[in-house]
């Protein structure tokens, strides 16, 4: 059964940074500012091949990345979900609400179970890494940095969960 939320749950919810909204925001940016230099690119991937052709707007693409936030979401989502990351705030926040074991448990269990949850990450690093390193371009070389980042994020998530797992197997 589930309870409705309460007003203060969902005061603080609303007050929280909305990760996915953040996300497709900053992507618009990134595209509406490569739009002005080319109106084929109609996704991020087509900015891959523009830069190849045309190496000359590397830095006003690098630049639509950054200001945009693209590069920074993670830290949105670091912030807001820091307890994924963290095996200190994991087990305070079942202190917390000791009724929540469950789902952390379900939680901890399929991220362990999704064994690609971290693939895209690294694919995308190593492409990325690999043009930086073919072209010397530093929108290419942010991108590997931010998978780069990426990765080590998804390594701590699953850690934090298989050792949360570990813990709650011998409390039970």
């Amino acid at each position: 059964m589930e309870l409705p939320a309460s007003d203060p749950e969902v005061a603080f919810w609303k007050t929280r940074a909305n990760t996915l909204t953040a996300m497709s925001e900053a992507t618009n940016a990134v595209l509406r500012a490569a739009r002005r230099r080319s109106n084929s690119i109609q996704s991020l991937n087509d900015i891959i091949g523009y830069l190849l052709a045309h190496p000359n707007e590397d830095r006003h693409l690098r630049r639509a990345y950054e200001k945009s936030g693209y590069l920074t979401v993670w830290q949105l989502e670091l912030t807001k979900s820091g307890w994924q990351y963290d095996l200190d705030l994991m087990q305070a926040a079942i202190e917390r609400d000791p009724a929540g074991a469950a789902s952390m448990e379900e939680y901890c269990r399929e991220l362990l179970a999704d064994l690609e949850g971290g693939r895209r990450f690294e694919i995308n690093y190593s492409g990325y890494l690999e043009l930086a390193n073919r072209t010397g371009l530093s929108t290419f070389r942010v991108s590997a940095e931010l998978y780069a980042r990426l990765m080590t994020l998804h390594r701590m998530r699953v850690e934090t969960a298989r050792a949360w797992l570990a813990e709650s197997a011998g409390n039970t």
